[in-house]
């Protein structure tokens, strides 16, 4: 090995002679190598230097601003917000590249001239509002106006009026006056909520199943009701209403109780793996007995 000077801090250090044949050896480290790069590789020094940065004039709001040697022929704007405002005034309208020929029509509900855009061949109405109205209006030739026939509710036997497409139409099938008829008529007791009248009737606790839409509290339908005493029995799933994410705070077992103490009902929670007769030794199930 030989002892040459760093090029850069003029340190003495060992190098090959090997590495002097290529050119190299000339530093004692890395960072000696690179500050030597900054300094001398560096601006017009760097040999990619192609002149530096170009002065030019915004094309529509005059400001002066700089680009690279490689935008010289299309650097026309100082920023994107300047293009797009010359192209919003340049191109706009009429002088679009994409401008089609747009036809003048009068509403059909107000008679005011409107311009038909051509991808809606079949527009009749200036605006929404105004095609809303003609509709609801009692009296107009459009050909999809029916006014609504009278049925009767397959649950309560209650008339109610809805329009022809919901007596026929599968994916608006209506046969029940409303949501809380559908739910009586349709909805059936859960395994444990069978199992739990079993136990009212066998012992004669003064418990009503109403849990299929008979009797509502608020927006809850509770499972099980006493009228007299205001009290509450809810039979719980552990799936449902265990504390688990993106839950809802009356889904839980705390706050079905305040949600129901808020109206003035006790509330007693059973979950579904408790439904035995041992459940009647709680104490507040004890004073029915």
């Amino acid at each position: 090995m030989i002892t040459v000077s760093c090029k850069y801090c003029d340190k003495k250090f060992n190098t090959y002679p090997s590495r002097i044949k290529q050119g190299k050896g000339k530093f004692c480290s890395k960072k000696c190598y690179s500050n030597w790069m900054h300094e001398h590789n560096h601006g017009e020094n760097h040999p990619s230097w192609k002149g530096g940065l170009l002065a030019f004039y915004c094309e529509r709001c005059g400001k002066p601003f700089k680009v690279k040697s490689y935008r010289k022929d299309t650097a026309r704007f100082c920023s994107g917000i300047c293009r797009a405002k010359w192209m919003n005034e340049t191109f706009s309208g009429k002088d679009s590249f994409n401008w089609k020929k747009r036809d003048t029509r009068k509403c059909r509900y107000c008679g005011k001239e409107f311009e038909v855009e051509p991808y809606m061949p079949n527009n009749q109405f200036c605006n929404r509002a105004c095609y809303i109205k003609l509709l609801r209006s009692p009296n107009h030739d459009h050909p999809l106006r029916k006014d609504k026939i009278e049925i009767v509710c397959i649950g309560c036997d209650k008339k109610f009026k809805i329009y022809p497409y919901q007596k026929h139409n599968k994916k608006w099938l209506r046969r029940y006056c409303s949501k809380k008829c559908y739910i009586k008529n349709v909805t059936t007791p859960t395994a444990p909520e069978e199992k739990f009248m079993e136990i009212c009737k066998r012992h004669s606790l003064p418990f009503d199943y109403v849990g299929n839409g008979g009797f509502w509290l608020g927006s809850l339908n509770p499972d099980f009701v006493n009228k007299k005493k205001k009290i509450v029995i809810e039979i719980f799933g552990r799936y449902w209403h265990q504390d688990r994410e993106n839950i809802g705070e009356r889904q839980t077992y705390e706050g079905r109780k305040r949600y129901f103490e808020k109206l003035g009902w006790s509330c007693i929670i059973i979950w579904e793996d408790e439904v035995e007769d041992k459940v009647l030794n709680r104490p507040e199930l004890e004073g029915f007995l």
